[in-house]
C-alpha cells in the first residue's frame, strides 16, 4: 500500500527540519572540501566518522 501524498509531504518535511538542525553546515562544508581534494579519511574525521580499516589488510599478495 502506498502512503498517501500529504503522508509523504509530512515526513519529507520532518526530515529536511532534522537534517537542517542535525549536523552544522560547517561540518557538512568541511567534510565536503575534504572529501573532493581526495582525503577520505580526513572527509570522514570531519564529519565524526569513525572507519576502521586498514587499507594493507585489502592488498593483494
Amino acid at each position: 500500500m502506498h502512503p498517501h501524498p500529504v503522508d509523504e509531504d509530512s515526513r519529507l518535511s520532518l526530515w529536511r527540519r532534522v537534517r537542517e538542525y542535525a549536523v552544522p553546515p560547517t561540518t557538512i562544508e568541511t567534510a565536503t572540501a575534504r572529501r573532493r581534494s581526495g582525503d577520505w579519511a580526513g572527509a570522514c574525521a570531519a564529519a565524526r566518522v569513525d572507519v576502521d580499516l586498514r587499507l594493507r589488510d585489502l592488498t593483494r599478495t
